[in-house]
């Protein structure tokens, strides 16, 4: 109660129109829910911890902006007072750390200091205002979208951020029950800030960005709203992705996304290429169904992160063009001056809407890949549609089943293991058995003359828990690597090292391999397989590479290849690697013989010993 009284007292100091965007952090406590299993009575973390992020308008004065460094700050001090497990003490600056990698931006200082337009503690000018509620995406908070809260605070709304957190010990996850916590964080701030004199009741809207979709839809249902707006929710699913995420996210559609009991305006903004990891079977569009106002608009070229402020703030920092980035924060004014405020601001025509990439009829290929000398079966060979996203490995007994679209029954598989040569088979006639021959001769190698010298380690060898590289296990033959560079002089590959700082799975069995880089596409010089099984934990791992004889110079890339997982989790399986700045970022593919992509920025933890 203490704040309210406060937000009373400062709207009788100014009327002024709004020149500024003010900002306060309100922590409060909702006594109505228990959240530390176990806790008692008097215990700090008894009660639900609740914090509020809010924008308002604001007349000029002499506050000075805040850095956007103390969003990440205040990212680390949430992290520590919703848990009591662990203590972090450096996560704001990991957290820099990892949004510079990915971004491009070339030091954190530059980041951090960057000014916003934010205004902590600054006169707010004489409301009510209309309430905006913005629910932040999947473990997400404030600092995703400071610049869209900054926008609306000035075109005089009241901006709410509810933070993303789950049960106790505040980490959200796809269980349903996490995302009711944050639901009910959403009411009760509502609640809250409805007694402070700053809101007009009867005009409130909500944004939930990425998992905070959702989440806006399910307090839509429980409380009157005007308008929602989605940025990129993950309301609208795309189905055959991953059996597991298809699970979880039917228990959220049948038990949670049921049709809205008022009406209210929706606003969709989706990014582009959501199939380029692999076509869906089906999707669910709640558009298409709903009954009240409506807008769809898809932003071509745009990625899930482009609806968050850090693109533009990188840009700004980098001094490159911003135009190219979608203008969500505009489209928001003019989507809630229209149905908050009664304004007839003109809105974009309707995208049309997603689509079905597969043709909806498939066909099941089932066969064996064997020694052609001796006819025994070959385990984990890659089995896949060059340069598509169609691919797998052999079983223990040699046998693959693979769906192919009816539109990509004229391709050829590729099909390929080290020590055996590649072999190519039209996919109508792949069913059945296909026969490797083994490959003649061994692969050229530099060969060192000299005494061998000392040991050196090359690549990345980070062992950090906050930055990490996920490899989800839905795919088998995915695979994650890293260019390092051996030199101009020959050196012997001793041992293979990586870092796992968290797993989804019991455990894993990867495949090591080592490509040569040839015109900046690898080429698998492998003369046979090296496996690595992953436990269910963190820790340090290692190959042994000395046997291969393998004396290199230039370029490599080193690679990790996932082969099967045995798990008893429920929730989507992923094996996490540790990962850090690395010139050169992270190598993937999604499936077998797919093509490589490249992540910019941050380069998963691999590194080779060599002499």
């Amino acid at each position: 109660m203490k704040y309210t009284a406060l937000f009373i007292l400062l709207t009788s100091c100014s009327s002024l129109l709004a020149q500024r965007a003010g900002y306060r952090n309100i922590v409060l406590t909702d006594s109505s829910r228990p959240y530390k299993p176990g806790a008692r009575p008097g215990d700090r973390l008894f009660y639900r911890p609740v914090e509020i992020d809010c924008w308002y308008p604001a007349a000029a004065g002499e506050e000075k902006p805040v850095p956007y460094g103390e969003f990440l700050q205040l990212f680390q001090d949430r992290a520590n007072r919703f848990q009591e497990d662990t203590v972090y003490s450096s996560l704001a600056a990991q957290t820099a750390q990892y949004l510079c990698a990915g971004l491009g931006i070339p030091d954190t200082a530059s980041l951090t200091r960057f000014t916003t337009q934010s205004y902590r503690g600054a006169t707010p000018v004489h409301g009510p205002f209309p309430l905006i509620v913005y629910l932040c995406s999947y473990n997400g908070m404030s600092y995703e979208n400071t610049r869209l809260f900054e926008t609306l605070a000035r075109h005089g709304y009241f901006v709410a951020s509810i933070t993303s957190v789950g049960r106790y010990p505040g980490d959200m996850t796809t269980d349903p029950e996490d995302l009711r916590e944050q639901v009910a964080d959403g009411l009760f701030a509502m609640d809250r800030l409805q007694k402070s004199g700053m809101i007009d009741t009867a005009r409130i809207g909500l944004i939930g960005y990425s998992w905070g979709g959702p989440a806006a839809l399910l307090l839509a249902g429980t409380f009157p709203v005007a308008a929602v707006l989605s940025l990129d929710g993950s309301e609208l699913h795309y189905y055959g992705g991953s059996p597991e995420e298809d699970s979880n996210f039917n228990l959220l559609r049948l038990g949670l996304l049921q049709p809205p009991k008022r009406p209210f305006a929706y606003g969709y903004l989706e990014s582009d290429a959501k199939q380029s990891d692999g076509p869906a079977d089906s999707i669910y569009n709640g558009l298409t169904t709903f009954q009240g106002p409506k807008k769809y608009l898809r932003f071509p070229g745009a990625s899930h992160e482009d609806f968050s402020c850090l693109p533009f703030l990188a840009a700004v920092i980098r001094k490159t063009d911003t135009t190219k980035l979608p203008d969500y924060t505009r489209f928001a004014v003019s989507w809630f001056g229209n149905y908050l405020k009664g304004e007839s601001s003109p809105l974009p025509p309707d995208s049309r809407g997603p689509v079905v990439t597969r043709s909806g009829k498939s066909t099941t290929i089932t066969s064996r890949v064997l020694d052609a000398e001796d006819k025994t079966p070959l385990a984990y060979v890659n089995v896949g549609i060059p340069g598509k996203n169609v691919g797998t490995v052999t079983r223990e007994d040699g046998s693959f089943t693979l769906d192919i679209d009816s539109l990509q029954m004229k391709d050829s598989l590729a099909i390929s293991m080290a020590g055996y040569q590649t072999r190519g088979i039209p996919i109508k006639k792949a069913s059945g058995v296909i026969l490797l021959d083994r490959r003649s001769g061994g692969l050229p190698q530099a060969v060192v003359t000299q005494n061998l010298r000392r040991r050196e380690i090359l690549g990345n060898r980070t062992t950090s828990k906050m930055i990490s590289v996920g490899l989800p296990t839905r795919y088998l033959g995915a695979e994650i690597g890293v260019r390092i560079s051996i030199g101009k002089h020959p050196r012997r590959l001793e041992t293979f090292h990586c870092h796992v700082s968290y797993t989804r799975v019991d455990s894993a069995l990867f495949r090591l391999n080592i490509f040569r880089m040839v015109k900046g596409r690898p080429e698998n010089i492998m003369p046979q397989s090296l496996l690595l099984v992953v436990g269910n934990g963190p820790g340090d791992y290692s190959v042994d590479l000395s046997g291969l004889n393998l004396s290199m110079s230039g370029d490599i890339l080193v690679s990790l290849e996932l082969l099967k997982t045995w798990s008893t989790v429920q929730s989507p399986g992923a094996v996490f690697f540790s990962a850090g700045l690395f010139n050169s970022g992270t190598w993937h593919r999604l499936t077998s013989q797919a093509d490589w992509t490249k992540a910019r920025g941050m380069g998963v933890g691999f590194n080779v010993e060599v002499r």
